[in-house]
């Protein structure tokens, strides 16, 4: 099979300089642009949205006293959500904010949402596949709290609410059915394989917590329509076979 050859969009590259993150819309032609600060406060850092090919910037959010950015997009990308880490005033500690992007809302209007304790560490955060929701994991381990947030509000589509928030979970990363509705708390690597997980079924107003478990595993597999779960479990003993198997076949 002959195969096409890669082509430049345009003659001339859209040059942006000390970019230190990009991430592509999964369903547009849109950049997403990370730059830090430059020269101390003098330039503040930013997050710009570039269209390609035609390099048109649709929407730019200066941040400041920023130590780190990271970006989320939803997976139909209606929205971007911008992690930023920001300095204190004396440098010797960070807190954490979210810039929330509508990018499909007529000039991409910004909210921003700060946590209740806004000196909380970020753990996990995920987009509800084709939803409006999102979860983020935040607090101290080995019990974080679980909060859960709407794009949506009952009086204005375009504002962030608060939907709930699960107090003391033992969980470090979260796994949405790819249809939506159910989410899964995990807590992997840290806690030794104790994991806490928790289905969700965000068909009621509040959400139903309709099943728990403990057990071992070592990841997860969602299928494509959310229909199965597959747990992975591996245990503690086989993996030190593995691992004894490994070190003797090094040494020959």
């Amino acid at each position: 099979m002959k195969r096409r050859p890669l082509l430049l969009l345009t003659r001339n590259p859209l040059t942006v300089e000390n970019v230190m993150d990009f991430n592509w819309s999964p369903t547009d032609p849109i950049l997403a642009l990370f730059v830090p600060e430059l020269g101390g406060r003098n330039q503040p850092a930013r997050v710009s949205l570039v269209q390609i090919p035609s390099k048109e910037e649709l929407r730019q959010k200066n941040l400041f006293s920023v130590s780190d950015c990271k970006m989320y997009w939803q997976s139909n990308g209606d929205y971007l959500a911008v992690k930023v880490d920001r300095h204190m005033k004396t440098k010797k500690s960070t807190y954490t904010g979210f810039e929330l992007f509508q990018i499909k809302e007529r000039d991409i209007p910004i909210e921003v949402l700060e946590l209740e304790n806004k000196n909380d560490k970020i753990i996990a955060f995920a987009w509800e596949p084709k939803g409006h929701r999102f979860a983020v994991i935040h607090g101290d381990s080995p019990r974080p709290d679980i909060s859960f947030y709407s794009m949506r509000s009952t009086h204005n589509t375009g504002r962030v609410s608060k939907l709930t928030a699960l107090k003391g979970k033992q969980a470090n990363a979260l796994y949405w059915s790819p249809a939506g509705r159910f989410i899964i708390l995990a807590g992997l690597k840290s806690f030794n394989g104790q994991v806490c997980c928790n289905f969700s079924n965000f068909s009621s107003r509040d959400g139903e917590w309709f099943q728990h478990m403990v057990l071992r595993w070592q990841t997860t597999v969602l299928d494509t329509k959310g229909s199965f779960l597959s747990v992975f479990v591996t245990p503690k003993a086989a993996i030190l076979r593995v691992l004894r198997k490994r070190k003797r076949l090094q040494r020959t």
